[in-house]
């Protein structure tokens, strides 16, 4: 994947963004889905009303929805999947809730965003919801 370049997949309760472009920067905003930031190379940062968050590759970032978040990537290197999921899909597969959280991200999670991402045809999409519902962190 080129640098400077966004790539995103939309399925039904899930919209995929794989960002790669170093130095990313988003002003404050909400979002009404559930968020995780799984960042591949490079660190983010999340600035939120009550804290932060900052997680490099091997973890990955949740937000929940409706909560006002500022977003920075780091300068030199960038690259993170974005997830998006739909509230209604997140119940359905798991009852996690928590607030805003950092975790070890899952490699095979990543396998399957990345198949996704690449394969926005497959019929499979479904294969990460049952995996988070299986892996969901217990904060």
């Amino acid at each position: 994947m080129r640098i400077g370049q966004d790539i995103a997949v939309r399925f039904p309760g899930l919209y995929l963004v794989h960002h790669n472009i170093p130095g990313k920067r988003v002003d404050w905003h909400d979002w009404a889905q559930h968020l995780l930031f799984i960042p591949l190379q490079g660190e983010i940062k999340i600035l939120l009303r009550s804290g932060s968050l900052v997680g490099g590759p091997g973890k990955m970032l949740y937000v929940p929805p409706n909560t006002s978040l500022n977003f920075q990537a780091s300068e030199a290197l960038g690259e993170r999947l974005v997830c998006l999921v739909d509230n209604t899909r997140w119940r359905a597969v798991t009852s996690f809730q928590c607030g805003p959280a950092m975790c070890p991200a899952h490699q095979l999670c990543k396998e399957i965003l990345f198949y996704i991402l690449l394969n926005p045809k497959t019929k499979s999409a479904n294969l990460w919801f049952l995996l988070l519902s299986k892996s969901s962190p217990k904060v």
